[in-house]
């Protein structure tokens, strides 16, 4: 037996009139209880929650004018920031490698024999 949660929804009547019309659009009629074979907003949430029903929004969310290009800017910064961040983690590492190995000592070579 599956396990139901049920929460309540506070909506105005207006809401709750745009939610009815939704379920009548979609034809979400439930399918037992007392209003069984009638429109009900439950049945129209179930079937959004199922992937049933897909929701587009009649206005999609647009940036405001100039801040599109703030973002980019600043997201922009944020790559050469870690660019950088990267290269100077290289670098140590790799300081870190060449000064583990210890100095060349340089010797003296006698390469032209003294004069007798």
């Amino acid at each position: 037996m599956a396990l139901y949660e049920q929460r309540n929804l506070s909506l105005t009547p207006d809401q709750w009139l745009a939610l009815e019309a939704l379920a009548v659009a979609t034809n979400s009629r439930a399918t037992r209880g007392t209003r069984a074979h009638q429109h009900s907003w439950r049945k129209l949430v179930e079937r959004i929650a199922d992937g049933e029903i897909i929701m587009v929004e009649r206005n999609p969310y647009q940036m405001p004018p100039g801040l599109d290009e703030a973002v980019q800017q600043v997201e922009q910064r944020q790559r050469e920031q870690e660019l950088q961040a990267e290269h100077r983690q290289r670098v140590t590492a790799h300081t870190k490698v060449v000064r583990k190995t210890p100095p060349l000592k340089m010797t003296q070579l006698d390469m032209f024999p003294e004069p007798a």
